[in-house]
């Protein structure tokens, strides 16, 4: 997301396919976010997300975040108590910067990493990624490299290239 200036509250709603080798194939994430101008550059975030899987209720679950924005820097601490649906806890910790490279690009490094309770059965890792932004005409495009570290089963964890759209307005 980018850095939110002045206090302010932004509901979304994201969808995405997904491939966990079952029935399901969309992820429907409605959140609410709540942005607190400090001062000085500084920004606190405090959101809530509920991730819904189609066909694959039981996998439903509430996450959590805190998060400061600094200039071009971000830190976030994520919190899930049932994460997927598996009964145990997550906690999810990223960092990332965006770096404007001419008027109309940037570059962004990101950094994470996920620590699971063992009942939720996937294994600690970490992700890294790069991306290029660039703006036109109202949308947000990004063109994404990203990676993780481990040997996870399934396709969710490989080395991926994402191309990504978006646009933000506001409804009142």
């Amino acid at each position: 997301m980018d850095a939110v200036y002045g206090d302010r509250i932004t509901a979304g709603l994201i969808t995405s396919n997904v491939d966990f080798g079952t029935a399901t194939n969309r992820e429907f994430d409605l959140y609410l976010l709540y942005s607190l101008d400090a001062g000085s550059d500084l920004t606190l975030d405090l959101a809530a997300w509920r991730y819904t899987y189609r066909h694959e209720y039981n996998a439903n679950y509430n996450e959590y975040m805190l998060g400061l924005h600094y200039r071009q820097g971000v830190a976030n601490v994520w919190y899930a108590d049932d994460y997927a649906g598996a009964g145990g806890n997550q906690f999810y910790y990223d960092a990332g910067i965006t770096l404007p490279v001419t008027n109309e690009y940037s570059l962004q490094l990101h950094a994470g990493h996920t620590d699971c309770d063992a009942q939720v059965g996937v294994e600690d890792y970490s992700d890294y990624s790069l991306a290029i932004l660039t703006k036109y005409v109202g949308f947000a495009f990004s063109l994404q490299a990203s990676t993780t570290t481990g040997d996870h089963p399934g396709d969710s964890y490989d080395d991926k290239a994402l191309i990504r759209v978006s646009r933000s307005f506001a409804l009142f």
